[in-house]
């Protein structure tokens, strides 16, 4: 099952964007047609074991991304805008109790939909872990996501369904999955879907639900960012 989006979505959908006083995220034009936002988790259960799922809270917008190390979280580059000097922080934990400020960004290669974020300070967090490249296992995994400021973190279920190359996006490798418990909302994207505690996705956008209440997502696959991940943090490890 593939997934076509015209647009990558911003991690703010316009009537959320709205009602919180926020700014629009970059790459959000209101008034225009558009799915869904990659979107805290809805009908979803807490996730009290998932210390590595960040909150983001940057360039007037607010998103998800996953600490891969102290100072060094992924996420999703519209979440964060193209400058490499973001405004924002980070906040870590099952209650998001652990800040750190934002003193950099930097964005992935090649146009995929993923960026580095530099706290200045450490956040003090178990990292989740980084997949090696290769299939994806054949079994459910979780997402999870702050929302609209939910607390504590929500996460659902989902399987991965299929994966495609996105055009727009210099034909990074994108993961679709289908969710089984719970669903995306607003504030959701640069999320993990992981299994276990590997990372394998950073979520880019979502679809409409289906009559079930189901939504398919479009993920950037982690695997294809390993030898970037692990080149930006060697050359930029400040501390």
């Amino acid at each position: 099952m593939r997934v076509r989006m015209r647009r990558i979505l911003a991690g703010i959908g316009v009537s959320a964007a709205l009602a919180s006083g926020m700014a629009f995220a970059p790459g959000i034009v209101p008034g225009a047609e558009q799915l869904p936002s990659a979107h805290a988790v809805e009908g979803g259960r807490d996730a009290l074991w998932q210390p590595w799922t960040a909150k983001v809270t940057a360039e007037g917008s607010l998103c998800t991304g996953s600490v891969i190390g102290p100072h060094w979280v992924l996420t999703a580059a519209h979440c964060v805008g193209e400058e490499e000097a973001a405004h924002g922080a980070v906040s870590a934990g099952a209650r998001a109790e652990r800040t750190a400020a934002i003193d950099r960004v930097i964005h992935a290669p090649g146009g995929a939909d993923a960026a580095l974020i530099h706290t200045a300070t450490s956040l003090g967090v178990r990292p989740v872990s980084l997949p090696v490249p290769g299939p994806i296992p054949h079994q459910p995994g979780q997402f999870s996501g702050w929302g609209h400021g939910r607390y504590p973190l929500q996460t659902g279920s989902a399987t991965v369904v299929g994966e495609y190359r996105d055009h727009h996006r210099g034909e990074a490798r994108m993961l679709v999955t289908h969710s089984t418990r719970g669903a995306q909302e607003p504030g959701d994207s640069g999320g993990p879907f992981h299994i276990g505690p590997v990372l394998y996705g950073v979520l880019s956008s979502t679809g409409a639900r289906d009559p079930q209440g189901h939504v398919d997502a479009n993920y950037t696959a982690v695997d294809q960012l390993i030898p970037w991940i692990y080149r930006t943090i060697g050359e930029n490890s400040f501390h």
